[in-house]
Formats: structure tokens, C-alpha cells, sequence
């Protein structure tokens, strides 16, 4: 009888600590929907068994905390966490082992420029290499664990694309119809006073109009301290990153043009542009092009059959009894 240990749905099983933290992860403008979380807490004790914490070691205090004077020790506190998640972790891991095993046996192993490249995408998204570090360090993750879930997410991408072979034109097609969503989106650089009542901004607004001066009138009125020291100065920005009314009034100004009273969750805004810069295409170079290629292929690869495949042939001898549900002989062809 053929064992199902694996969820139904692999792909939310799939998970890792590539992808910002719980966000998918994103290469360039792509979304590959291969890495997913379902919660920080499993991230977070995955990391903790990864690291041989379940065994108490040495300079480690044995009382965790205590409630009101009774103590939670180190040994319930992980005797908890392997009880609620150690089924699920352990399935990640022989998942994870599979997939490099599969990979390293069809002659790919993901190289460190590969993986330095996809971990450059990621510390992208952060302000700084700073705030990256200090926000892996929140949840106890090194940059070594991120490396290695790279490389799995990488062997997988190449497992699930290797025999698929594209109809001719297709990277062209796809260049032409998403070539601004690829290139610098259109922005406009925008300024903003926001209060919390109406009639204070149409106040603001013609005293704007009167001629006065929209830096000092942010510094006195607006209530958003964010922006306040700066004038109301809020950057450039690009669609999406607004509330939609406060967008749809922003993108349909002129420059240095004042808006009428917007009102969002925020409060009331009176916004106006100083600067606008045009979307560009992207030019269709070699890495761009390689990118499409990867993309059009996972759209088109089949995640399940992989999974399912890699299931099948695996071999698991289990020593620890509760788990021995996971136990199965691999298929032979």
C-alpha cells in the first residue's frame, strides 16, 4: 500500500526562509509561488530544531521563565514545540533532503554565484544590509540557513523546468506585453498635508490657494510626523504603494497642481506633485531574457508531479516510533 505522507497542498508545504521573512519571494519583478510560509512560529521552530536545540546544551540557562514565579524550562518549552510541530518539521526536512538528493543526481548543484545572486534580491528589499541582519537576528536565523533554503528553492526550480522546452516566440510575446511592468514604472515625487478633520482641510486648502506656502503649512498642520519634518514630503512613489483614492488623486495631477480634500483612513489630505517621471520599458537583454524563460517554465511546470515523483522512489527508515507513519520503501522502475 503506498504511503501519503506529504500535505495535499506541497506547494504551502514548502516552506523555507527564502522570500523576505513570509512574503513570496520576489526576483526582480517576478513572483515565483514556490516558497511559501504558513506561519512564523513554524519558521522559527525549524530553525530551533535545525540547530540540535531540542538537546540542552551547555551555558544554556534550563528555566526559560517563569509565570508568576512557576518556571518554564528549556526541556518543556521544546518538548511543547516538538509535540505540536515536529510531524511538520520533519516532513520539511525530508522534503528538503529530497529535492537535493533528486537535483545533485540529475548533475545540478546551485553554485555561490547562483545562490549569492538570489540572496542579493532578497537584502534588496531591506533599506539597508544593517536592518537585513538585525531582522534576522530577530528570529534567530543565520544567513547560512537563508543560503541553504536558496539552494533548495533553486535545485527545485530547476527539477520542476528541465524538460520543458517553450514554443518558439514565446520570451518575445511575453516581453511585449508586460515590458513596462518590467522597466521603471511611472512615479511622481509627492507631498501631502493630512488631518483628522474635513473642515480644517478645506481651510488649509484655500489658504493654499491664497498663496501659502505648502512646506510650512505640513510643518504646522499635518499630522502625519512621518513626512512633518520634511515639509509633507513623502518621495517618489509608484502605483500601489498608496490608499487607492489618495492614488487615483495623485497620479491625476499636474505638476505643483493642489488636489481637493482626499479623505482615506489616514484622515483628510490635500496633495500635490513636484516631479513626474514616464514609464520605461525594459530592454529585452540576456538576463532578462533568462528570467522570462524561468518564469513562462514555472508557470508551466507541474510542482505536484515533482513532489509526488520525489515521494514515490524515496526510501525512509524511521527510529523514533511516533513518527513511524513516515516510514516507507522506495518504488524501483
Amino acid at each position: 500500500m503506498k504511503s501519503m505522507w506529504f500535505p495535499t497542498d506541497h506547494t504551502t508545504f514548502y516552506k523555507g526562509v527564502v522570500g523576505n521573512l513570509g512574503k513570496l519571494y520576489v526576483h526582480r519583478k517576478f513572483r515565483f509561488p514556490l516558497v511559501l510560509f504558513s506561519s512564523i512560529l513554524v519558521m522559527v521552530t525549524l530553525v530551533l530544531i535545525n540547530n540540535g536545540s531540542l538537546q540542552s546544551q551547555a551555558g544554556v540557562e534550563p528555566v526559560v521563565l517563569t509565570v508568576n514565579g512557576e518556571p518554564i524550562t528549556q526541556e518543556e518549552f521544546f518538548a511543547q514545540l516538538e509535540e505540536d510541530y515536529g510531524a511538520t518539521v520533519l516532513e520539511y526536512l525530508i522534503l528538503e533532503r529530497l529535492i537535493m538528493q533528486a537535483g545533485k543526481e540529475a548533475g545540478y548543484v546551485p553554485s555561490d554565484a547562483e545562490i549569492d545572486a538570489e540572496l542579493a534580491v532578497i537584502k534588496s528589499s531591506y533599506p539597508s544590509e544593517e536592518v537585513f541582519l538585525q531582522t534576522l537576528a530577530q528570529y534567530n536565523i543565520s544567513v547560512e540557513r537563508i543560503r541553504r533554503d536558496i539552494a533548495v528553492d533553486l535545485t527545485l526550480q530547476y527539477l520542476a523546468t528541465k524538460d520543458i522546452e517553450l514554443p518558439a516566440g514565446a520570451v518575445e510575446e511575453y516581453y511585449e506585453a508586460h515590458k513596462y511592468e518590467l522597466g521603471t514604472p511611472e512615479m511622481v515625487e509627492v507631498h501631502h498635508i493630512v488631518v483628522d478633520d474635513k473642515q480644517e482641510a478645506e481651510q488649509i486648502l484655500q489658504e493654499l490657494k491664497a498663496g501659502a506656502d505648502f512646506a510650512e503649512m505640513a510643518r504646522k498642520k499635518s499630522i502625519d510626523f512621518a513626512s512633518v519634518q520634511q515639509g509633507g514630503a513623502l518621495g517618489w512613489v509608484v502605483r500601489g504603494q498608496l490608499p487607492p483614492a489618495l492614488e487615483d488623486a495623485v497620479f491625476a495631477l499636474e505638476i505643483n497642481e493642489l488636489s481637493p480634500v482626499v479623505e482615506t483612513y489616514f484622515g483628510y489630505h490635500i496633495v500635490k506633485i513636484t516631479d513626474r517621471k514616464e514609464a520605461t520599458p525594459a530592454e529585452l537583454d540576456e538576463t532578462l531574457t533568462q528570467l522570462i524563460e524561468l518564469q513562462l517554465k514555472l508557470e508551466r511546470a507541474d510542482i505536484q508531479a515533482v513532489f509526488w515523483e520525489l515521494q514515490q522512489k524515496a526510501e525512509i527508515r524511521v527510529n523514533w516510533s511516533r513518527y513511524s507513519y513516515l516510514e516507507k520503501a522506495g518504488i524501483t522502475e
